[in-house]
């Protein structure tokens, strides 16, 4: 999901220009929203509706397409009745407004105190989950589109008549956090900003910890999940001539620390693992790949990547430092001042 500025189109789109806000879903084969800019077609973008700020417009596509899907698959008419578990949260905040826009007679369930805002977004009927049992309110239901999970599938199909239809999400039992920018930020140069500064942090660290907080009450349903959590060769040893990319996948592995013992001590059966790669080559997010000497001997095939974090997450490995990322964490035990010099000085020389 990604909301921004077009800086570019292509010699046959009409439809957009250089300057206009848009917000898009980046097909699943061509995934970038992470980075700065990304090239998608025009078919799949649109512009952002004029009360929406760049976060909340990026929030947007996933759960709109979902719905959208859902009630084709559903092939949902105009008049049938819809139950919504759960319809407070950010998925029902924009089913709740289309199916309405549709044509059907909306019910959802939440917390007593979203009421006011379920009303507002037009809900036929709402069901306090912590006083009121819909099995006992509910009857006659053509569809209903879960996201609570498969523990509640027994007491929605009570609720559906005769040939009525359920959805609902997959299991989630895995998340990979693998956001990253990197920039070489001299931070004696008055033109670098706070800005520039931030724009890395919210996406390195910020973005890593804000999907998991998101998404901890879903895998903790599970019997059993995990949460990857890809720092770098830099959570061991820092990048002088990028300090604040250095600074965030640092905080990538302290928050994968701290994220695991919560786990632990809450008895959830989720497992955490950092992933630690070099310089990956043979990847599709940069046009050119410096084959210097340097790059050469940290640098690893993506494949190799690949299988390494695989097997560690079949072992339930804590960490797993990848080529040349184990090679500099075994040294940082020896002599960590001394290394982090050399190898500082060494990267600003090679500049």
């Amino acid at each position: 999901m990604a909301a921004g500025v077009v800086i570019e189109v292509g010699a046959s789109v009409l439809d957009f220009k250089v300057g206009d806000q848009v917000y898009t879903m980046p097909p699943l084969d061509k995934l970038g929203a992470f980075a700065e800019y990304v090239a998608v077609d025009a078919a799949i973008v649109a512009k952002m509706p004029a009360n929406l700020s760049f976060k909340e417009a990026a929030a947007v596509p996933l759960s709109a397409l979902t719905i959208i899907q859902a009630l084709a698959i559903l092939d949902a008419r105009k008049g049938a009745k819809l139950f919504i578990p759960g319809g407070t949260g950010g998925f029902g905040q924009i089913a709740l407004p289309y199916a309405k826009s549709q044509g059907m007679f909306v019910t959802i369930s939440g917390n007593g105190s979203a009421r006011a805002l379920a009303e507002r977004l037009g809900a036929d009927e709402f069901i306090d989950y912590a006083t009121q049992d819909y099995t006992d309110l509910l009857t006659g239901y053509d569809y209903v589109i879960d996201t609570r999970g498969a523990g509640e599938f027994c007491k929605q199909i009570k609720i559906l008549k005769p040939g009525g239809k359920a959805i609902h999400y997959p299991k989630l039992d895995i998340v990979f956090n693998n956001a990253g920018i990197m920039h070489e930020f001299d931070l004696f140069d008055e033109s670098i900003t706070y800005e520039h500064l931030a724009a890395e942090i919210t996406t390195n660290l910020n973005g890593t910890i804000y999907v998991t907080k998101a998404l901890l009450p879903l895998l903790a349903k599970q019997q059993e999940a995990m949460i990857v959590n890809v720092s770098s060769l830099l959570a061991n040893i820092t990048v002088a001539n990028a300090p604040t990319y250095s600074a965030t996948k640092a905080g990538v592995h302290m928050f994968s620390d701290a994220l695991r013992e919560q786990i632990r001590a809450k008895g959830k059966k989720i497992h955490v693992m950092e992933l630690c790669p070099p310089v990956i080559s043979e990847t599709n997010l940069t046009d050119t790949y410096n084959e210097g000497f340097l790059n050469k001997m940290i640098s690893l095939p993506l494949a190799k990547l690949v299988n390494a974090g695989i097997k560690g997450m079949e072992k339930n490995k804590l960490r797993v430092n990848a080529g040349f990322s184990k090679v500099m964490r075994f040294s940082m035990k020896f002599a960590p001042d001394f290394i982090t010099h050399t190898w500082g000085q060494m990267i600003l020389k090679a500049k």
